[in-house]
């Protein structure tokens, strides 16, 4: 008897899952080439529906490197690579120091471009607008609930900080 293979439709949890996969393998592939010969590699971040990939990337790009990470990707996917003006190592540092000095701040990280950092700010303490930070990159703010654990962020970011 042979088995039927199952097929899932196409909006499914399954099908957006198969969807993903090649994008999640290019990441990591790259990630683990740049790790091995030290970069500029910052993050990476996925657009299944789009099939693209964004590499954010501290520095220039060579044209070596670009054309060996282009060589990773499946047919049909975009490989965008996005210049930021810091290190993954720098936005974690500038977050923790902020953290550390600014007790109205719950939460530190980087943006969703990399550019800078948002901060979450104890909407019991002030309104985040009013809320000054003084640091060498860009930071926006936003109202974070009193019981966002600051201590949590901490651990966090002392934890994942590595150079890349």
């Amino acid at each position: 008897m042979t088995e039927k293979k199952k097929v899932s439709p196409a909006g499914s949890r399954d099908a957006t899952m198969d969807r993903q996969q090649p994008l999640l393998a290019l990441v990591d592939r790259v990630r683990g080439d740049v790790e091995a010969r030290g970069s500029g590699f910052v993050e990476a971040k996925i657009d299944v529906e789009a099939r693209k990939v964004t590499i954010f990337w501290h520095g220039a790009v060579s044209h070596s490197l670009r054309e060996r990470i282009l060589s990773f990707r499946s047919a049909g996917t975009t490989v965008e690579f996005v210049r930021v003006p810091y290190t993954l190592n720098e936005l974690q540092q500038e977050a923790r120091r902020i953290l550390e000095h600014y007790p109205q701040a719950v939460s530190a990280g980087p943006n969703a471009t990399y550019s800078g950092l948002t901060v979450g700010v104890n909407s019991a303490h002030a309104a985040a607008a009013d809320f000054k930070i003084e640091s060498r990159m860009p930071v926006e703010t936003a109202r974070r609930p009193p019981s966002a654990r600051r201590a949590g962020w901490l651990a966090f970011l002392r934890s994942t900080s590595r150079s890349w």
